[in-house]
């Protein structure tokens, strides 16, 4: 599973350089801003009413 992919992260870029527009933020600065020195990334099991166990 890579961070950076998927249709969540796409909208989530979409809406970052919409509201950079809006701000002014210059273009060579907002790769810093939107891409992170480190992520954290967590998977939580959950049970479920029917007995089975998901992640």
């Amino acid at each position: 599973m890579k961070i950076y992919t998927g249709p969540v992260f796409e909208m989530a870029h979409t809406q970052f350089d919409t509201i950079s527009d809006h701000l002014e933020i210059a273009a060579d600065e907002r790769d810093p801003i939107f891409y992170p020195k480190r992520a954290l990334t967590v998977s939580c099991q959950i049970h479920r009413d029917d007995g089975s166990t998901a992640v």
